[in-house]
């Protein structure tokens, strides 16, 4: 059903609510295809988005999620993107210099960093999000075996449980 919408808009998965609805929203996300804005459940102000910032490994979830959030990307303020060494990315545009180039060609000037993460990668981006005064978040959402999930977590799950901003993922 998802499948038909541009973008999908849900609520985070508060705390006190059952252990189904997180489980909805990672089903939607990983299965529908389309782009989806979660909104934190402690949300309180209407969102704006003036400071985007951008989850680049140069994964295919990661192009797809910067494609979807174009039009937002567009009319933002200031865009950064962020490549966090130790994640597990690709070594495609290592200094983000393709990427830049190719919103540079939509009129969106956006800078690009790195940083390393000792740890829980996730954490280490809701950090940066935070020491960036970003009110949103766009990432690729890696999808990987229930049984490793439960294992290790994962960045997108940590993301899912902790963030404090609106959050747009695709897959």
């Amino acid at each position: 059903m998802t499948r038909s919408f541009d973008l999908v808009v849900m609520d985070q998965a508060s705390p006190d609510k059952p252990i189904e609805r997180p489980r909805l929203i990672h089903s939607i996300v990983q299965k529908s295809g389309r782009p989806v804005l979660l909104v934190p459940y402690i949300q309180t102000r209407r969102a704006h988005f003036s400071c985007v910032l951008v989850a680049w490994d140069g994964s295919a979830p990661a192009a797809r999620a910067l494609g979807d959030a174009m039009p937002l990307l567009e009319r933002a303020d200031r865009v950064e993107l962020l490549r966090i060494d130790g994640n597990g990315a690709s070594g495609y545009d290592i200094a983000g210099s393709a990427v830049r180039r190719h919103l540079s060609r939509h009129a969106i000037d956006a800078t690009f960093r790195w940083t390393s993460s000792a740890g829980d990668t996730g954490a280490t981006l809701l950090s940066q999000v935070a020491d960036a005064s970003a009110n949103l978040l766009v990432m690729g959402a890696h999808g990987h075996t229930p049984l490793r999930e439960a294992l290790f977590g994962g960045t997108t799950r940590t993301v899912l449980k902790s963030m404090t901003m609106p959050v747009l993922m695709s897959r």
